[in-house]
C-alpha cells in the first residue's frame, strides 16, 4: 500500500498555495504591540537625548508616539512582506511548471511510456515544490487504481482555479489511449499562451507601482514644503501667505501630526490599490506596504526634523493644550 493511502474516515490535510495562515497577522499584531511598548518605553529613559519637539503634545498627538506607532507598524509588517513574496513567488513557480508538465508529459508519451510513467517521469523538472508534492500525490492515487478524475479532486484543494483548469486535461489525457500525446500537445500549447499572457499582464500592470510611488513622494514632498512655510511664518520670518494662513488655522505641532496621519491612511490603501491591480488580490499588500511606509516615516516623519525644526533644536511654538 502507498505511503499516500488513507486510512478510512481519515481527512488528508493540504494547504492552501496561497495561505497566509493564522501565525502570521497575529504575530504582526502582537509585535506591533510590542514593538510600540519598547519605543515608548526607550523614550521615557532616553528622553534628554531626543529632540524636544518629539515629545510636545499627549497621546497620540505626541510625535514620538507616532513616529513609534509607524515604526511598530512597518516592524510587524515584515513577516507578512516575507510571505506575500513566498507565495506570489511560489504561484509564479506554479505557473511555469504547468508547461514543463505538459511538454514533459507530451514527450514521454511519444516515446511509448503508459500515462501514469510518463507523468511520473515530469516530477523530477517540476520547478515548484507545492506542485511538485501534489503531482506525486496524484500518482500515488492512480497507483492505487482510483481514475484520474477522482485522483484530481483529492489533490486539487488549494490550487488556483487557473491550475485546476489546466490539470483537469490529464482526464480525458488518461483515457485517450494513442491519442494522449495529441491531447496533451492541446494542453502544453494552451499553458504556454497563459504564461505569455501572465508576463504581458506582468510587464503591463507593474507601472502602477512606480507612478503610485512617484504620487506619494511627490504628494508628501509638497506636504513638507507647507509645513515649513507654516513653521518659517510663525518663526517670523518671510512664510508665504499660505502658510501664514496654515499656522492661523492649526498649530504647527498639531498639523505635523496631523498630516502624518492622514497620510499614513493613503499609504495603507495606496499598498491594497497597488497589490489588488498588479497581483489580483489584496492579501499580497505586505512588500508593498512597507516600501510606501518607509518613505513615508523618512518624509513625514524623520525629515520634518531636520528640515523644520532644525534637527530637534529647542523651538518656541505656541502649542495647544
Amino acid at each position: 500500500m502507498s505511503t499516500m493511502s488513507r486510512d478510512s474516515g481519515e481527512v488528508l490535510k493540504l494547504k492552501r498555495v496561497d495561505s497566509f495562515g493564522y501565525i502570521v497577522p497575529l504575530t504582526a499584531v502582537a509585535v506591533t504591540f510590542t514593538s510600540l511598548a519598547a519605543f515608548l518605553t526607550l523614550a521615557i529613559r532616553f528622553r534628554d537625548l531626543l529632540p524636544d519637539i518629539l515629545f510636545r503634545g499627549a497621546g497620540p498627538m505626541a510625535p514620538f508616539f507616532m513616529l513609534s506607532l509607524a515604526m511598530s507598524i512597518f516592524i510587524a509588517h515584515i513577516p507578512i512582506a516575507i510571505k506575500a513574496r513566498q507565495i506570489v513567488g511560489e504561484l509564479r513557480r506554479i505557473n511555469e511548471s504547468l508547461t514543463i508538465i505538459a511538454d514533459t508529459l507530451a514527450v514521454n508519451l511519444r516515446t511509448g511510456l503508459n500515462f501514469i510513467e510518463a507523468l511520473r517521469r515530469t516530477v523530477p523538472k517540476i520547478t515548484s515544490p507545492f506542485l511538485r508534492r501534489r503531482i506525486l500525490m496524484l500518482i500515488s492515487y492512480l497507483d492505487e487504481g482510483l481514475d484520474t478524475e477522482t485522483a484530481l479532486s483529492r489533490i486539487s484543494y488549494g490550487l488556483p482555479e487557473r491550475v485546476l483548469n489546466v490539470l483537469r486535461v490529464l482526464i480525458p489525457a488518461s483515457e485517450s489511449g494513442g491519442r494522449a500525446p495529441q491531447v496533451v500537445q492541446v494542453m502544453a500549447d494552451f499553458t504556454r499562451r497563459l504564461q505569455a499572457f501572465e508576463h504581458m499582464k506582468i510587464g503591463s500592470l507593474r507601472p502602477y507601482y512606480y507612478i503610485s510611488m512617484l504620487a506619494l513622494i511627490v504628494f508628501e514632498g509638497a506636504t513638507l514644503f507647507l509645513l515649513y512655510l507654516s513653521y518659517n511664518f510663525q518663526q517670523g520670518g518671510l512664510g508665504a501667505a499660505l502658510g501664514g494662513f496654515l499656522s492661523a488655522s492649526l498649530p504647527i505641532d498639531r498639523a505635523w501630526v496631523l498630516s502624518f496621519y492622514s497620510n499614513m491612511v493613503i499609504v495603507v490603501f495606496s499598498s491594497l490599490f497597488v497589490s489588488k491591480v498588479v497581483r489580483g488580490s489584496l492579501r499580497f499588500y505586505g512588500d508593498y506596504l512597507l516600501v510606501f511606509l518607509m518613505a513615508h516615516i523618512l518624509l513625514l516623519g524623520i525629515a520634518p526634523l531636520f528640515v523644520i525644526f532644525g534637527g530637534g533644536a529647542p523651538v518656541e511654538l505656541v502649542m495647544t493644550p
